[in-house]
């Protein structure tokens, strides 16, 4: 869907969490990072947000509550990692064959919080990281 973003060498891991409580999930970066070029999202506007994002240098960016008027550039930073480690084919039947219940189900496939498994639905995801302004 769309292509990637101009890449940007040097960028450093992605961080996920680290500021919420929970311990941060260290995701190298892919072959991107910069704004969408091609595909249909190429020149994509984005206006809202980030409310707080932690980024690959260590820095956190905001938009005081995420809803103020803020228009630059889709970001995007494709990566196969992502979904190799956490949406494999092992990881999806072990979902659906080790799980009896709703509750188990939904918790194993977006990921137990502080757990460093960001389940099935978290490996699809991430592996394009499209945060607005930030590593997408």
């Amino acid at each position: 869907m769309s292509g990637n973003g101009k890449f940007i060498p040097g960028q450093g891991n992605v961080v996920i969490g680290g500021n919420d409580g929970l311990p941060p999930l260290y995701l190298p970066a892919g072959t991107g990072g910069g704004c969408v070029t091609s595909g249909p999202f190429k020149n994509m506007k984005v206006n809202l947000g980030p409310t707080s994002l932690g980024l690959t240098n260590g820095s956190t960016i905001n938009n005081g509550d995420g809803l103020g008027y803020n228009p630059r550039c889709l970001k995007r930073d494709l990566t196969d990692y992502i979904n190799q480690r956490f949406a494999n084919a092992t990881s999806v039947v072990k979902l659906i064959l080790n799980n009896n219940n709703i509750e188990n189900f939904q918790m194993t496939m977006q990921g137990l919080p502080g757990t460093g498994d960001i389940g099935v639905h978290g490996g699809g995801k991430h592996a394009q990281f499209c945060w607005p302004d930030a590593r997408c």
